[in-house]
Formats: structure tokens, sequence, C-alpha cells
């Protein structure tokens, strides 16, 4: 419990902030329903992603030369996500969906050198990381050839592997799996998740901020800033006074992935 966030896992959560400004400038430009079903499917697959990856770090993740560079490559590969992110659901969908399954491939191979590890330290486990390292695996394969699907089609499967995850993710957490001995919330890694919300927060910040800058400043569209950035410190102080922090309560929910 006494682990601390590093420097390293700052800086990629950093490379997050670029991948979800993209998915958010998307949903600046398309609010109706069809835009706000879009954002969601996008956004959860890049929540997924950063799980899988800040999981990885907080439980195997060292000080040294290997996982520098394997985190590093992680970044680049983020870097063009990012890049395909606000044109995901339409014209850079083929893009985001090759990047995306590149950087699941990353991180099954990271996650199965875990499980052969476990072979020989936790054999408690391998049942438990068989099923994570395939749950990564099938999703790569999944988004993979989703690469190849006209835009509507990739979109709805994408939503099935996202609702996949969810599932597969309360699953895993369930103490009768197993994997949730070898997860259990650090300090650290409630602080992390505490930092994404931010980063994600922080997406309110720049809208106002880019909504007062392109309109006419007069008291209309200052007055409806101010509203929405007040809504902002909202969403903030409810997370960090019920969530924010706080180690998860000793029942079910505790154990579970993503807690």
């Amino acid at each position: 419990m006494g682990r601390t966030v590093s420097f390293l896992e700052l800086f990629y959560d950093l490379v997050y902030v670029a991948v979800v400004s993209q998915a958010a400038h998307h949903l600046a430009d398309h609010l109706p329903l069809r835009g706000v079903s879009e954002f969601a499917v996008v956004f959860a697959l890049i929540w997924i992603g950063w799980i899988n990856g800040t999981l990885y770090l907080e439980s195997h993740g060292r000080d040294d030369g290997r996982t520098r560079t394997v985190v590093f490559v992680q970044m680049g590969v983020l870097v063009l996500l990012a890049a395909f992110t606000a044109e995901a659901a339409g014209g850079g969908g083929r893009g985001f969906a090759l990047a995306y399954a590149t950087f699941q491939a990353l991180l099954t191979w990271l996650w199965y050198g875990v499980r052969r590890e476990d072979r020989h330290d936790h054999p408690e486990f391998l049942d438990a990381t068989r099923r994570y390292v395939t749950g990564i695996a099938v999703s790569a394969i999944v988004v993979l050839a989703s690469a190849f699907l006209p835009d509507g089609p990739r979109l709805v499967v994408w939503a099935c592997v996202v609702i996949g995850w969810i599932g597969g993710m309360l699953a895993l957490g369930h103490p009768a799996v197993g994997l949730s001995r070898g997860l259990r919330p650090t300090h650290s890694l409630i602080e992390r998740f505490g930092l994404f919300t931010i980063i994600v927060l922080g997406e309110v910040v720049f809208g106002v901020v880019g909504g007062l800058s392109d309109s006419v400043h007069n008291v209309k569209t200052i007055t409806t800033g101010m509203v929405a950035l007040v809504i902002g410190f909202g969403f903030w102080w409810l997370y960090f006074d019920l969530v924010g922090r706080r180690p998860p309560v000793p029942t079910v929910a505790r154990s579970r992935i993503g807690c």
C-alpha cells in the first residue's frame, strides 16, 4: 500500500490527455444522440486501454530500462491513436482500429509474460491470468478485423467489445475467479484513477476556454461558459468527496478490476 505513482506513470497519463481531448473535440461538434453514442463507445475503448496499461504498470512495472522502453513504445502508439480519435466514428475509423489493435497486441504480449512468470511464482493465478490475457488478445483481433468494415458496423463491433470488457472485468474481479487476490487496490492505483478523472474533467476547462475564445464576448456567452465551468467544478467536488482517494470498502466490490 506504500507504493507511490512514478514520474513515468504521470508522463504516460499525459498522453491520454491528447487522446481524450481529441474524443472531446468530436463530441463538441456532434452533440445529437448519434454523436453522444459515438463518443461513448470511443471513450470506453480509450478507458479500457488505459485500465489494462495501468494495471500492468501497477502490478509489474519496474524502474528499469525495459519498463521505460515498453512504456515509451505504448505512448508512441497512443499518439498515433490520438491522431485518428477525433474522426474515429467516421473517416478515421480504420486508422483508429489499427492503432488500437496494435496497442492491445502489445499489452497482450506484456501480460502473457506475466502469465509465464505465474507458472513458477504464482500457479494459483494461472487460470485467471489466462482468461485475462485471452480477453486482451481477442479484443485486439476483433478490433483489427473491424478496421475493414464500414463505419456503422465497425462502431457496433466496438460497442460489443466494450460490453464484453465490462462484463469480463466484473467476472474476473469476482472472488471465486481468483485474480482479485493478485490485484489489490493500492493507494497509487487509487491516485491513478483520480488523475484520469482529472484529465477528463480538465476537458471541461479546455472546452469553456475554447468556446469563449471562438465566440463573441458578451454577457450571454460569458455566463454560459461560467455555468459550464461551475458544473465541471461540481463533478470534481462530488467525485473526490465520495470516491476519489478512498480505498474500496471490504466487500465483493473491493476485488473488482478497475475499482
